[in-house]
């Protein structure tokens, strides 16, 4: 979809956002300057790292144990891979 599609609505609800998103940036740009120089103080950074590590952790999958994946466990999801999986007599 286009920008010049989007109904008005949504680019003036995105255009008010602009302020608040600049002053989010030039808080994230103060920081990054303060971390880099040393001019921190030990709690203030330890809080500011603990927040970007927290940050650059959403979205991240969570870790999972890994098992090997039967034929049981495809058939119990539903899962149609295009072929017949046939038990092997032993």
């Amino acid at each position: 979809m286009s920008w010049l599609r989007a109904p008005l609505y949504l680019l003036q609800a995105l255009a008010a956002q602009i302020p608040t998103l600049r002053a989010g940036e030039a808080l994230q740009g103060a920081a990054e300057v303060a971390v880099g120089t040393g001019s921190m103080k030990k709690h203030d950074l330890d809080s500011t790292l603990r927040d970007w590590r927290r940050t650059a952790e959403r979205g991240r999958a969570p870790v999972v144990a890994k098992r090997v994946v039967t034929a049981a466990d495809l058939e119990a999801m539903g899962a149609d891979l295009g072929v017949t999986i046939r038990k092997v007599q032993g």
